[in-house]
């Protein structure tokens, strides 16, 4: 833990990041919120430039997202799964996932189905510890197996 102004100290962070995910999003609410996580995502996802067996990596299930690194893990189960949240005209059906935290996401996947799915992420500048914990972004990630 750094100093007591850090943001991982155990205090409340700043109100206006509470909107930072729909800031994000173009849009002042989730416009249509799916239940689950398409299975064409589940699976484990690594760094486009790293092996399978890679320590550091993105698992997804229905309704769980799991940022790993080696021993290291950290899991969210309550999720909110934009399916219509694009820029207007956008056709691409790319699925906007957020952590559904108090304090706003630390993070936003996109999940952009086709023959071969693709998913890349931005995490929450704030999200300083998870940000340097989970290096997943910005480039897009492979999916290890399947």
């Amino acid at each position: 833990m750094m100093g007591s102004s850090n943001l991982l100290s155990g205090g409340r962070r700043p109100a206006a990041v509470a909107g930072l995910a729909a800031a994000l999003l173009g849009c002042g609410a989730l416009p249509a919120v799916a239940a689950d996580i398409p299975p064409a995502f589940h699976g484990t996802w690594v760094r486009g430039d790293a092996a399978c067996g890679a320590p550091l990596a993105l698992l997804i299930a229905a309704k769980r997202v799991t940022f790993r690194n080696g021993g290291q893990a950290r899991s969210f189960d309550r999720l909110e799964v934009c399916t219509n949240c694009g820029d207007p005209g956008d056709d691409s059906g790319t699925i906007q996932v957020l952590a559904d935290a108090p304090d706003g996401s630390p993070f936003l996947l996109f999940l952009t189905p086709g023959a071969k799915p693709l998913v890349t992420m931005n995490w929450n500048p704030l999200e300083e510890q998870l940000v340097r914990t989970y290096p997943l972004a910005p480039e897009p990630l492979k999916r290890c197996g399947g």
